[in-house]
């Protein structure tokens, strides 16, 4: 076997795993701590105080704080799933010049 097509193979079954990782791992657990802080947003707005639990203990928490964890949250979903296209894409161009030679 050609050591670039090793490296190939080596790199898909890698890409695999980072894909199930994030598909059914890190993304719903991302998704779901971002779904529960809309929800206190929006008792937040609503005038309720909130209250979440932090390394420093449970603590009050303000509609803007909420959002910019939201906007942090997505962010993160944002910039690893670009993360991931770029490794697709890359593995796609090496499959590609493999098959051309």
């Amino acid at each position: 076997m050609d050591p670039r097509e090793a490296v190939l193979r080596a790199e898909d079954l890698q890409d695999l795993l980072s894909h199930i990782a994030w598909t059914d791992t890190v993304k719903p657990a991302l998704s779901k701590l971002q779904d529960d802080y809309q929800k206190l947003l929006t008792q937040a707005t609503l005038g309720t105080k909130v209250f979440i639990m932090t390394n420093a203990g449970r603590q009050e928490v303000s509609p803007l704080h909420l959002a910019a964890r939201i906007q942090g949250i997505n962010f993160a979903i944002d910039t690893l799933e670009k993360i991931l296209k770029r490794g697709d894409e890359a593995i796609k161009s090496l499959h590609s010049e493999l098959s051309t030679e």
